[in-house]
């Protein structure tokens, strides 16, 4: 059964993107896999706050492993030179409001492999090339290169039991709305239990709709046309 959605935009500064370069990777390359257009992510989380960290092992559209490391990013960074959005497209768009949802990746490793899943956590050791070093916590950086040289020289594995595992599905930001019409009882009854849930009503409404379709999709049948057979 998929997990359930979280949003993000995308945002990568100059140096990240200079960091992607020196590896042969596109920032849209790294869209599709966070977003899993080329099979299913590994979603982890570590820290709480400004420290905290998502740690994403998807596959690229070549097969092999990238992990990406991705902090919330700050108002401050939407006005660095060169810095480059991405969310619904997949692809870069112009610099925009800051936004809740916005991710800014950090550091990032690749490794070769066929398979996310089980063999994600068994090969995790060999998807950065770096030497075995003690292990420990995570530590606190003071700026983002001095934690993309850490990640350079780091496994994220390294970190594995300080990470938690998270069944999620990281999409993009969802950009249409609809208007739906309830019976004045419906929606009395759809804020109760929205209310004992401690979420919106909208936003009760959206998961179950949401959870809704994800199940369809996974029933659906390609459907077979019917020969259409004409007089002679």
């Amino acid at each position: 059964m998929p997990g359930a959605g979280v949003y993000w935009t995308l945002v990568f500064t100059a140096a990240s993107l200079e960091h992607l370069a020196e590896r042969n990777i596109e920032a849209a390359d790294v869209a599709d896999a966070v977003y899993g257009r080329n099979g299913p992510a590994r979603v982890r989380r570590a820290g709480r706050g400004a420290r905290q960290r998502w740690f994403v092992m998807a596959p690229l559209d070549s097969g092999e492993l990238l992990t990406c490391v991705f902090r919330a990013a700050l108002p401050r960074d939407l006005n660095l030179e060169g810095v480059l959005i991405i969310s619904s497209t997949g692809r870069p768009e112009p610099r925009s409001q800051f936004d809740s949802s916005m991710r800014l990746r950090s550091g990032l490793g690749r490794g070769r492999g066929q398979k996310l899943w089980p063999v994600a956590g068994k090969q995790g050791r060999e998807l950065v090339s770096t030497r075995a070093e003690k292990k420990g916590r995570i530590p606190t950086f003071r700026s983002d290169r001095e934690e993309r040289d850490f990640w350079a020289r780091h496994s994220v594995e390294e970190f594995a039991k300080d990470l938690e595992d998270l069944e999620v599905e990281i999409r993009p930001p969802r950009t249409e709305q609809i208007a739906l019409r309830l019976y004045k009882e419906d929606l009395r009854v759809l804020r109760s239990l929205a209310a004992e849930r401690g979420v919106g009503h909208t936003t009760l409404a959206r998961t179950v709709l949401e959870g809704w379709l994800a199940r369809s999709r996974g029933k659906r049948k390609p459907t077979r046309r019917r020969p259409v057979h004409r007089p002679a």
